[in-house]
Parts: C-alpha cells; sequence; structure tokens
C-alpha cells in the first residue's frame, strides 16, 4: 500500500483505542512498506530506495541511513541479520 507523502507516528503507550497523533514524515515518493524494528524504522520508499529513522524519540525523528536501491523499493521483510527489498 503506497501512501502520498509518508508515514506518521501515533503514541499507543496511554491508551491504544484512541491513538495520539506524535509526528509526520514526508518523503519523495511515499511510504509502499514499513516496518518497526526496535528503536528503528525502515521505509521503502519507491525510486528513493530504502530509508531507516531512528525514533527512539519521536518528537525529535532523525533520518539514520538511506540505500538506494537498483530499482524501485515497493516492499520489505527483515529478518535476522537480513533485509529483503522487492525491488
Amino acid at each position: 500500500m503506497k501512501t502520498s507523502g509518508g508515514f506518521q507516528i501515533y503514541d499507543l503507550s496511554v491508551d491504544s483505542e484512541n491513538p495520539q497523533f506524535q509526528r509526520s514524515y514526508n518523503q519523495a515518493f511515499g511510504a509502499y512498506d514499513i516496518i518497526a524494528l526496535d528503536d528503528f524504522v525502515v521505509v521503502a520508499d519507491g525510486w528513493m530506495g530504502v530509508d531507516i529513522f531512528d525514533v527512539s524519540d519521536p518528537e525529535n525523528l532523525q533520518p539514520f541511513f538511506t540505500y538506494d536501491t537498483p530499482g524501485a523499493a515497493f516492499g520489505l521483510f527483515i529478518t535476522d541479520d537480513y533485509m529483503f527489498v522487492a525491488d
């Protein structure tokens, strides 16, 4: 599923039935897939490749790493020490 601009972070810790919006992050080609992994979020960003963000402090979201894939990243799967990208 592609979004039109990026991804949003919601806080579920106080009331999971009424999530509290924390922050949004816009990306050039949107977010095609997203995986949360510990304090990081990995985003398939279409023609921009794969973006990894440090979300340990959602109020101060930090880009951590970008990997430019050969094509367009549309899907992700992470297991053990490997990241699989549908490109």
